[in-house]
């Protein structure tokens, strides 16, 4: 089962579960760009950097939309959660293939890579986030929760508001 099914939940369970798990996802990230406000973190992520340098037009919005909000939420959860977590889950104990593939899904993201403090910290933001899209994945049995929560911490990746940030740096 790659969590094609909606388990033996409603529709709507899943999608507020998904919303919950999104929240709870981008508690670390907000911690991150708070923190990036009161001290010394170190050098930016190559992702980061080039965020403060372009230009959030209507075309960047778009392709932003249809790649990073949509498409790769699908396509990593397909992958990470449905296929490798799965398989995983069935080899090892629930908690052991949750930070396994949560370690793994950050290692697989080196746009967040960096020399220093705020590297390592976002490596374990993401590591936090994969871990709570796997959770969610295996207490429902369905993709649909993990789908959301990722394109929840994907979407306002630009938008910042004082002392919070939502989304993964």
């Amino acid at each position: 089962d790659l969590g094609l099914s909606r388990g033996r939940r409603s529709l709507g369970q899943l999608i507020v579960m998904g919303i919950v798990a999104g929240a709870v996802a981008n508690i670390a990230s907000t911690i991150i760009f708070a923190g990036k406000e009161l001290f010394e973190l170190g050098n930016d992520t190559p992702f980061w950097w080039a965020l403060d340098r372009v230009d959030w037009d209507w075309d960047l919005w778009l392709f932003m939309a249809v790649g990073s909000y949509a498409l790769v939420p699908i396509v990593e959860e397909f992958a990470y959660r449905g296929g490798m977590l799965g398989s995983l889950a069935r080899a090892f104990a629930p908690g052991a293939a949750l930070l396994g593939i949560g370690i793994l899904f950050a290692v697989m993201h080196s746009q967040y890579w960096s020399i220093g403090p705020i590297g390592i910290i976002t490596l374990f933001s993401v590591v936090f986030a994969g871990a709570i899209f796997g959770y969610v994945f295996l207490r429902t049995g369905s993709l649909l929760p993990a789908i959301i929560a990722h394109a929840m911490v994907n979407v306002p990746v630009a938008l910042e508001f004082e002392w919070g940030r939502i989304g993964l740096p």
